[in-house]
């Protein structure tokens, strides 16, 4: 799976909801492929995004504003997403899924910036709730700044077993099938 590419081009109405397009690919897949899978539910490490002690400092995106994502080295920005959308954007940083258990709801403007000594203060720091101090895997730095200035935020990361779920792949052919 790491070294074939496939280019796909499809179509879809502009106005098809995300879940809508997943399924449909899912089907795509399934059909030229022959791509068989099954979920599997099992517990892994995770952070888990929780609201802070004196609650969350976040701005609420104004109407109409057009949602953006932006990262650099040392920052993340996003603009009009959800606190799920910022735990999809940590993950993809990071060593581990992180999750959004703050239950807040709605669209925010989020700015994250974090200087060259944060990612170490942070790993010296014990998790709350193991007493284990929150570990990033080697070069990932940012994605440890950035769960470490999520105070500035009124949240935090930490560090649990959690159940997720799993989609394995159980079979798939090389070469597609044609139209």
């Amino acid at each position: 799976m790491d070294s074939e590419r496939y280019d796909i081009d499809a179509t879809m109405p502009r106005d098809t909801p995300d879940d809508t397009v997943l399924v449909m690919l899912q089907n795509l897949l399934a059909e030229r492929f022959h791509l068989e899978t099954h979920h599997d539910q099992r517990e892994t490490s995770a952070y888990v995004l929780v609201v802070a002690k004196g609650g969350p400092k976040l701005t609420l995106s104004a109407e109409g504003t057009t949602p953006d994502v932006r990262m650099t080295v040392r920052s993340l920005s996003l603009k009009n997403k959800s606190i799920f959308d910022l735990a999809n954007i940590l993950a993809l940083l990071s060593d581990r899924p992180v999750v959004d258990s703050t239950g807040l709801a709605g669209s925010y403007d989020i700015e994250l910036n974090w200087g060259a000594g944060v990612a170490a203060s942070v790993e010296s720091q014990p998790d709350a709730a193991s007493g284990h101090a929150l570990s990033m895997a080697a070069g990932s730095a940012d994605a440890m700044g950035a769960l470490g200035v999520l105070h500035t935020l009124g949240l935090k990361a930490e560090s649990r077993k959690v159940p997720m779920d799993f989609l394995i792949v159980d079979r798939a052919e090389k070469a597609p099938s044609g139209n």
